[in-house]
């Protein structure tokens, strides 16, 4: 993997329309070709991925951990 690609390199935009261009290109409706029903699915299951991922970190912080949570985020992250 080239480290020297891709986020690693992204330089944001210096106004605020090549940011909104930018934001256009890699937002969550990016692909105007995917079925609305797949991505209403991928949205939500993103969203409760971030709510289980928020309470898994508060988790930790308290000294519990689970690495079957950790593998479902990863699990559901590659679905979306």
């Amino acid at each position: 993997m080239d480290l020297a690609s891709g986020p690693a390199v992204f330089e944001p935009a210096k106004d605020l329309d090549g940011l909104i261009d930018q934001g256009t290109k890699v937002g969550l409706k990016s692909d105007p070709g995917i079925d609305p029903n797949i991505l209403s699915l991928q949205h939500t299951t993103l969203f409760g991925i971030k709510g289980v991922a928020a309470y898994a970190d508060h988790a930790r912080i308290l000294g519990q951990e689970d690495d079957t949570v950790y593998a479902y985020i990863h699990e559901g992250l590659q679905q979306c």
